[in-house]
């Protein structure tokens, strides 16, 4: 029998992707759910369940939660948490009695935190090292599961994969075999010939949970996976609430593979990828307001809030008849990446720091929210695929016109019009995320907004908000 993984993470895309790798590389099969809630609810009609990897900021609650009931009700289970801050794992009490085995001998295996300090290193892959040795050690202490091992060497020569992965395209970079029988597999797809859903749709119907690809060309096929994800981000068939929420997937996507691995080449491909998506969709609707309904979703915090300000930029720079793609987009880069550095929602709602937030966080988190502009922007620059300006963006956009803002205390005459844009859009997001938004809501931040941006650079920006929203 099969290892069964529990995999809980807000991110459909990043439940897709793991589960994709994990069961390429190993005899496990894994399910995914995006909340507390609906893990709980799992657990309680699946009793077989080894392995649970989750995020520490889930929708409903927090990772502790989750633990403090696995320990209770659950305690056969190993236990991954993956991605929190050192601090923030010494501060809480509940993972005070973490169940940590250096020896490795535990039965069943102890249980693993991944610390998102551990810089560029791709959180992805030490996941996937850290299941395997979870796995072997549930082999051999023979607890819950046994892996079904084929001793055919045919069989050896390739891996797994999802079925529903195929739907994502017509196309196979490889070979792909349905398996009959122990030992036997047969060739259904040839490699980089075209094929349709129903092909797919009919092994699908036959309870057919997995085929079959050669593993020496595993990796190349997950690359053109994640490939395929930014194609349907151009996807024109597809209505705007889809829409929408395959961006704010590819938002939270980005982020991630920003934070796990750093802002190299790859990343910069994905996030031109959503930007313009971005873009398509500001040109073609210019009804903001049923668009920013659609976005309010209260989900990912810091993809919404990241899609939100994309979207409301672009609306004002079109109003101010800016209307090259390239300025959108780099407004739509900024929003992506402005808050990348901070993992901490917490931290990332901070916009002011002379709030009370801010004067309540400790020296080292004022400082990661002090520092987190020029930091990002310093890294953005660095990146020679980059669009220029949006390092600047990055670097302004807690600046403010009377010259309160952070971390260079700019008035309104030295902060860029583009800048300018990004810090009123930002502004409207923070004011309209946790209230009801409605157009009372509009009119009220409006006269707030006129008094406190009518001057210097960003009188003209101010014209493009108030346009957006019919506001004279």
């Amino acid at each position: 029998m099969n290892v069964k993984v529990l995999h809980i993470d807000c991110n459909k895309m990043i439940r897709e992707v793991f589960r994709l790798k994990l069961e390429m590389t190993l005899d496990c099969k894994v399910f995914g759910v995006s909340s507390l809630s609906q893990a709980i609810d799992y657990l309680n009609y699946n009793n077989d369940v080894a392995i649970i990897i989750s995020a520490h900021h889930l929708p409903d609650a927090t990772s502790d939660k989750l633990y403090s009931y696995l320990k209770k009700e659950k305690p056969h289970i190993t236990f991954i948490l993956n991605s929190i801050s050192r601090q923030e794992f010494i501060n809480i009490q509940a993972f005070h009695n973490f169940r940590f085995d250096q020896s490795g001998t535990s039965n069943p295996p102890s249980d693993e935190v991944i610390f998102n300090s551990s810089g560029e290193e791709n959180i992805l892959e030490n996941v996937i090292k850290i299941v395997i040795g979870k796995i072997k050690c549930i082999q051999e202490n023979n607890t819950l599961v046994t892996r079904e091992r084929d001793q055919n060497d045919l069989i050896k020569e390739y891996c797994k994969v999802g079925i529903q992965y195929f739907l994502r395209s017509n196309v196979c970079s490889c070979d792909v075999f349905i398996r009959l029988g122990d030992n036997k597999l047969i060739k259904i797809i040839n490699k980089k010939e075209l094929y349709d859903g129903i092909t797919i749709s009919k092994y699908i119907k036959k309870d057919i949970g997995y085929l079959y690809i050669p593993i020496a060309e595993a990796e190349f096929f997950a690359e053109d996976y994640e490939k395929n994800l930014n194609f349907f981000l151009k996807d024109n068939t597809l209505d705007i609430e889809k829409k929408i929420d395959l961006q704010a997937e590819a938002f939270l996507y980005s982020q991630e593979r920003a934070r796990s691995i750093g802002i190299d080449e790859k990343v910069v491909e994905q996030v031109n990828a959503c930007t313009s998506s971005v873009v398509e969709v500001v040109s073609k609707n210019k009804n903001l307001f049923s668009l920013i309904q659609s976005m309010l979703k209260k989900g990912n915090y810091q993809s919404e809030h990241s899609l939100l300000i994309a979207y409301i930029c672009g609306n004002m720079a079109l109003n101010m008849s800016w209307t090259s793609e390239s300025t959108i987009q780099k407004m739509g880069l900024a929003a992506i990446l402005h808050d990348v550095l901070l993992t901490q929602d917490e931290l990332a709602k901070i916009s002011n720091i002379n709030s009370n937030d801010f004067k309540k966080l400790d020296y080292k988190n004022r400082k990661i929210v002090l520092d987190h502009p020029f930091k990002i922007a310093h890294i953005v620059d660095q990146e020679k695929n980059m669009l220029s300006d949006v390092n600047e963006i990055i670097l302004t956009h807690h600046e403010l016109p009377d010259g309160s803002g952070f971390p260079r205390g700019l008035s309104s005459l030295k902060i860029s019009q583009l800048s300018c844009i990004f810090i009123i859009a930002e502004d409207f997001v923070n004011n309209i995320y946790f209230n009801k938004f409605n157009t009372e809501l509009i009119k009220k931040i409006a006269v707030e907004f006129k008094e406190k941006y009518s001057k210097g650079n960003f009188r003209r920006p101010l014209e493009g908000f108030l346009k957006s929203f019919s506001i004279t």
